[in-house]
């Protein structure tokens, strides 16, 4: 499984929308894809038109309880972990907490043999506030 993460420093970059469309290619190519929507805005939710998203449905409780990753929802051949305004209330609660930026890494790789890629929609933000999404930089 390889894990990408989408980030940039501003918003309205077009990070969501290389999220969808790269996860959509490599759906359409046979690849197994997981979205996993990280920022609390939710667009990348609202485009897959996923609504009525509760808490419990996005990574909120992995980066705050260390439990295990939500069922995806479907939509479009793609696996989607949504995501809600809450997820920003994620990060003061882990702060702190030893091993917290380990915790969504430890939950990606409980499901690594179902996914052949995982593309992770971030919110803009500074570095500190990225440290706990698996990924490495390419280049």
């Amino acid at each position: 499984m390889q894990t990408f993460t989408v980030f940039n420093h501003a918003g309205g970059a077009g990070k969501t929308s290389i999220s969808l469309n790269v996860g959509h290619e490599l759906a359409a190519s046979g690849l197994r894809v997981l979205l996993i929507d990280l920022d609390p805005q939710a667009s990348l939710t609202g485009w897959l038109g996923l609504t009525d998203v509760q808490p419990a449905d996005t990574v909120y409780p992995v980066a705050v309880d260390d439990e295990p990753l939500p069922t995806p929802q479907q939509r479009y051949g793609l696996h989607v972990i949504p995501s809600n305004m809450n997820l920003a209330l994620a990060e003061p609660h882990m702060l702190g907490a030893v091993g917290a930026q380990g915790r969504l890494s430890r939950a990606l790789a409980a499901v690594a043999d179902q996914y052949d890629a995982v593309i992770i929609d971030s919110p803009p933000a500074s570095r500190s506030s990225r440290s706990w999404v698996p990924s490495r930089p390419i280049g």
